[in-house]
């Protein structure tokens, strides 16, 4: 492995839209200053960002230009920790954000064989909802993710927030550099929707046709990787047509 050139200085940037953060660091491992796999990120936000590019292929991952095209704000993580760049993510979030549960998730992440696409091992409903859950024997080319969530101020117990405090630092006590990742909206955010058209009630209206009912905890893992996959395909196909019924909308709106 090459050897890393160290600064001396500490890279500090602000950029408007959270994905382009990807870049800098692309062009701080090409020159060296940080190594080309498994780097440990924390990322500070109310929102996980953890999600993947619908059109992304896996050999996009590898093409720096084609991959920072298909990037947005919620899905620019994963696909550099499909790469190889990220393979420990802290994700520190605030109290109202209940997207993927407190603790310690560990996962693979590849290419699915029949598709080309990319996808997890991960049965929290973040990704099932998504369609972006498959079965490890679908995949290839995998990766494992280690994923640790912190809620700060949530509704843990004292003893539970120490555990995972010490947990983060172990984590941080085995690297000898990590790169810190802050959105603003992790100290104050808004959901644009619950305000819009309020008087319409289209926040509620939305929330129901948008509801997911997660597979249960308590069953066997393989009936819940088979119930995942299930709820996955569902979900797709919903997705799907709402899509294609809001883009018929917009075509004869215009």
């Amino acid at each position: 492995m090459p050897k890393i050139r160290e600064l001396n200085y500490l890279p500090v940037y602000i950029e408007e839209d959270h994905h382009q953060v990807l870049p800098r660091i692309y062009r701080h491992i090409g020159a060296r200053n940080l190594p080309l796999q498994n780097n440990t990120l924390v990322h500070f936000d109310s929102h996980p960002d953890l999600l993947i590019p619908k059109e992304l292929r896996a050999e996009d991952c590898y093409d720096q230009y084609a991959l920072f095209d298909k990037i947005s704000i919620e899905n620019w993580i994963l696909p550099g920790a499909f790469a190889g760049i990220f393979s420990t993510i802290i994700w520190v979030c605030p109290s109202w954000s209940d997207q993927i549960p407190p603790g310690t998730h560990h996962f693979n992440i590849g290419r699915v064989k029949e598709t080309g696409e990319i996808a997890v091992t991960c049965l929290e409903s973040y990704y099932i909802s998504e369609g972006l859950y498959t079965s490890p024997d679908l995949l290839e080319s995998t990766r494992n993710i280690k994923l640790i969530v912190l809620q700060l101020d949530g509704p843990l117990s004292k003893a539970d927030m120490q555990d995972q405090l010490l947990t983060v630092k172990e984590q941080l006590d085995e690297v000898d550099h990590f790169i810190l990742d802050i959105d603003l909206d992790f100290y104050s955010t808004l959901n644009p929707f619950v305000n819009l058209y309020k008087d319409a009630n289209l926040y509620e209206l939305l929330k129901e046709l948008y509801t997911f009912h997660s597979v249960p905890r308590d069953l066997e893992d393989s009936e819940r990787r088979r119930l995942a996959l299930e709820y996955g395909e569902m979900r797709k196909e919903m997705l799907n047509d709402l899509e294609s019924i809001f883009s018929f909308l917009c075509e004869e709106e215009n």
